[in-house]
């Protein structure tokens, strides 16, 4: 019998086999989970896990003076010169895809204008948390907050158990890890 192709099979004693597998994504699966485990300890703060940082950054309509910038793109660095340090370290971690954007509310108002708007996010100090968020809030139907009044806490022990981890989509999260190996 003659093998046709060029997927040769494996023939060690004469008895040829199928040599393919199936791609297995678990070892991701548990370095996410691995990380999730670092993250909780030490961090169990007032019964929550995995909590965000309320930060925000304003926009002067009138000065033409952008504190929040766009978030992406090469001139957003030279526009935040006049910033706050606070608002840059928020770009970058922008920029990194550490921050869920919560909403903009307007600041300061004149008589019939607002003249100032602030844009408020939740941080979290890896792309992992951000997605646990993004994704388990769904779940579990646990809401974001308003602009003014942002809900950046961590999750109870209760909210995390209902949370069906198998259902997270963490591809984005795989690729910055493989990005480190």
């Amino acid at each position: 019998h003659s093998i046709v192709g060029g997927n040769t099979p494996f023939c060690l004693d004469g008895t040829c086999r199928d040599q393919t597998y199936e791609t297995n994504d678990e070892m991701m699966s548990t370095l996410a989970q691995l990380t999730l485990l670092k993250e909780i300890q030490g961090n169990f703060k007032k019964g929550m896990i995995f909590k965000g940082k309320d930060e925000r950054c304003s926009r002067y309509i009138f000065g033409f003076k952008d504190c929040c910038g766009s978030g992406r793109g090469w001139g957003t660095d030279a526009g935040l010169s006049k910033c706050k340090p606070k608002a840059k370290t928020l770009s970058k971690k922008r920029k990194a895809g550490l921050c869920h954007k919560i909403g903009t509310y307007c600041a300061k108002k004149v008589p019939g204008k607002c003249i100032k708007k602030k844009t408020t996010f939740c941080c979290f100090n890896s792309k992992l948390l951000k997605t646990l968020h993004e994704q388990g809030r769904l779940q579990i139907k646990l809401g974001w907050g308003k602009p003014k009044k942002p809900l950046c806490r961590g999750f109870t022990i209760e909210e995390i158990q209902r949370i069906d981890f198998s259902k997270l989509d963490l591809r984005e999260v795989f690729e910055d890890l493989m990005k480190n190996f």
